[in-house]
């Protein structure tokens, strides 16, 4: 499943959206996480699953909690998996998110590898978009 399309229809490009939290619980259901690194993390343990215990299982909709900001951490969401071409190879997730660059903007394409040590895990919930019928198909 790609959201990404459908994403980018609902919060265009470059589109000032807010924090990364705020941006991120338009998108999905869960918990609150906080405002700071030290929270996200406490929120993983709580109501999430550490990368640790991910064995690579990830799916487009997961909440990612990332390290990236050593103060505020970064909540971002997969918008894509993408793999190596004609293997099941997981080279990236393609991320929806706002705020990356500390300018409130959301941005639909960047990358991250599954084994990126600034992923601190996931959480998962509903999403709160609704996904057209026939959508992805």
């Amino acid at each position: 499943m790609n959201y990404q399309p459908l994403l980018q229809q609902l919060y265009p490009e470059g589109s000032v959206q807010g924090e990364c939290g705020v941006f991120c619980h338009r998108l999905v259901n869960f918990p609150l996480v906080g405002n700071t690194l030290q929270s996200k993390i406490a929120a993983v343990h709580r109501f999430g699953i550490p990368v640790a215990q991910l064995q690579g299982q990830f799916h487009p909709g997961d909440i990612i909690i990332t390290s990236e900001s050593k103060v505020y951490g970064h909540v971002t969401f997969v918008n894509e998996l993408v793999y190596q071409e004609n293997t099941d190879n997981l080279l990236y997730l393609q991320l929806t998110e706002s705020n990356f660059n500390l300018d409130l903007k959301v941005h639909h394409t960047r990358l991250l590898a599954p084994n990126s040590p600034f992923i601190i895990g996931v959480i998962r919930g509903p999403l709160l978009f609704a996904i057209p019928e026939n959508y992805g198909q």
